[in-house]
């Protein structure tokens, strides 16, 4: 069991549910399917918060067409 009584591979999985929007395939770091809920994380370094900006967006435009959360 992990976290909060979820099992790996039935509650939740990591790196997998790639979609493909606008030429570009994007793979979410985690997915719970039975919330249709995905989860990006993004770590923010020195100097780059715009690209990150930019990343979020895009991730958001394109998870937003599979998952609701």
């Amino acid at each position: 069991m992990l976290g909060r009584g979820l099992s790996k591979g039935t509650d939740y999985d990591r790196e997998t549910g790639k979609l493909e929007f606008s030429g570009k395939e994007f793979i979410p770091d985690f997915i719970i399917p039975k919330l249709r809920l995905c989860i990006e994380v993004k770590l923010l370094h020195e100097g780059k918060k715009l690209k990150i900006i930019e990343e979020i967006s895009a991730d958001i435009t394109s998870y937003a067409k599979q998952y609701e959360r």
